[in-house]
């Protein structure tokens, strides 16, 4: 037995003695003693029987603010405020640094603060539906000069290669991919490459580029990594399987949908979230499906591409309404209301992308970069796939894409660790007994209590006032959070996020 359940078996013995009664107990001691045996028992404490505290309950305060809550010992127990967590967890690698902000080389960035900051923040969705569920993603993942003599080394989106884009955080891929004569096949074959559509002969297009099965390949690399368990990746198909009938025709080929459809199935495998009914077109509701959803399969890709043709397609792709539309300059005071509504962002899936190459500045005018300004905003928004192009080792977009964690958090520690939001509105680790208040969840709004006290107590201080003790979800919640902190002139606030072993072992919050 531990010093810390010894500890804790002594006290319930002690309340149970005839010759001390809790009501013998100071309840202001009784509190304070269990708060700092909490925070130096850490994970032993959820594994543990229920516990108490002693005080006298109190309603909220005038202005609203939840009050300490205090209950007889006798009749009621704390409630750890890691019930709900699932086993889903992310463990700092051995290289952590978090003074780094992103890594100087594709394989130093796992070890950098943006790149664990987002997988911690990836989690926080993870029960979420996909319109609260962002996807950073790469446009024309494929179109790269990482892949010399191809026409993409010419007039590239990208320098890196798939893989590489994958290594650096990106969860959202897009193919483009073409049914075309391919030279190495000697016979028409499923390719990805940056061209027109088959009415205009896939103009843009080779017969010496990639094969769709090199991209995949590529995938399966990155998703059998041990690093990359948990991933949910996103897979955009712009689907140009078409047959090109001479002088300014097309015809849809079946023989190119079934092969590209077959490959996805064959070389990403057991890793293809699959849709449940076969022989028709499934849908995804993106108000209403979740990560979560794959990966309680046992799945980590999902691919989307539109209803398609032929009779293996509908067995591996998924239709998806989005509204889309290439970047001409993003609006952050109204979240580009010129195109998107506020309704938009809750109820369809919203894309905005960068296309750096010369083929589309010729057929789309007043194409702009996505930059760090402008994808930050994105992020504020709610946008749920921006995808980029060039991206760059050390780019410096990668680190507005986090918009819970302050800068060098989470910081490594060896014991428990718990999240708290700072006066900056982020997110930072320390100590699970200071002594500060408490981000209470009613519905959408938050309450953050004019009490403050250790962070075991956070459940029960808030449900004793009729509230949830939560942590935000999304950007636009993290927001309203620290408008709540800022007029009830808090420092800082306990939200419900703990690394109960010091190790950086976050798991996915309660659902909401």
């Amino acid at each position: 037995m531990s010093i810390c359940c010894g500890f804790l078996n002594l006290r319930r013995a002690l309340c149970s003695n005839n010759h001390m009664k809790p009501a013998h107990i100071p309840g202001t001691l009784i509190a304070a003693a269990l708060s700092t045996l909490l925070a130096a028992c850490g994970s032993e404490f959820d594994a543990a029987a229920p516990q108490t505290i002693a005080g006298n309950t109190t309603a909220p305060s005038e202005a609203g603010q939840p009050q300490s809550p205090s209950v007889d010992p006798a009749s009621q127990a704390v409630k750890p405020n890691s019930e709900g967590y699932t086993q889903s967890k992310i463990t700092f690698p051995s290289c952590y640094n978090p003074a780094s902000t992103s890594g100087e080389t594709v394989g130093a960035h796992a070890c950098s603060w943006s790149f664990n900051a987002l997988k911690l923040q990836s989690l926080i969705s993870q029960r979420l539906p996909l319109v609260q569920s962002p996807f950073i993603a790469t446009h024309n993942s494929f179109n790269s000069s990482a892949y010399p003599g191809l026409s993409s080394s010419g007039d590239p989106n990208h320098t890196l290669s798939i893989g590489d884009q994958l290594a650096l955080g990106m969860s959202g891929l897009e193919l483009d991919v073409h049914w075309i004569f391919h030279a190495a096949s000697q016979r028409f074959a499923p390719v990805i490459c940056h061209g027109v559509g088959a009415s205009q002969g896939h103009v843009g297009c080779t017969p010496q580029d990639r094969l769709l099965a090199d991209g995949l390949k590529e995938i399966r690399a990155f998703l059998d990594k041990p690093e990359s368990a948990g991933t949910v990746l996103l897979i955009d198909i712009e689907n140009a399987l078409q047959a090109y009938v001479p002088p300014n025709g097309s015809e849809v080929s079946i023989e190119g949908h079934n092969e590209a459809a077959t490959l996805m199935k064959e070389i990403l495998g057991v890793k293809v979230f699959l849709p449940a009914e076969a022989g028709k077109c499934n849908s995804i509701n993106p108000t209403t499906f979740t990560k979560q959803q794959v990966l309680d399969a046992g799945k980590q890709v999902v691919i989307i591409g539109g209803c398609g043709a032929g009779t293996v397609w509908p067995t591996v792709v998924f239709d998806m309404p989005r509204k889309q539309k290439a970047n001409d300059g993003f609006d952050a005071k109204t979240c580009e209301a010129d195109f998107f509504a506020a309704a938009d962002y809750r109820s369809t899936f919203t894309r905005i992308w960068h296309d750096s190459t010369r083929l589309s500045s010729v057929a789309i005018q007043g194409l702009k970069p996505i930059d760090v300004t402008e994808l930050a905003a994105m992020v504020k928004c709610g946008l749920h796939q921006p995808s980029l192009d060039q991206l760059t080792v050390g780019d410096p977009r990668l680190p507005v894409t986090v918009w819970s964690w302050d800068v060098a958090h989470p910081k490594p520690a060896t014991s428990a660790q718990c999240a708290s939001m700072a006066s900056n509105g982020r997110w930072r680790n320390g100590n699970c007994a200071q002594t500060i208040s408490y981000a209470c969840r009613a519905g959408d709004q938050w309450k953050i209590t004019s009490s403050t006290g250790a962070w075991a107590l956070g459940r029960n201080v808030c449900e004793a006032a009729g509230m949830k003790f939560d942590l935000p979800r999304t950007a636009a919640d993290n927001l309203k959070l620290n408008e709540a902190r800022a007029v009830a002139k808090a420092d800082s606030v306990w939200i419900n996020w703990s690394d109960t072993t010091g190790q950086g072992n976050f798991g996915v919050p309660p659902a909401q």
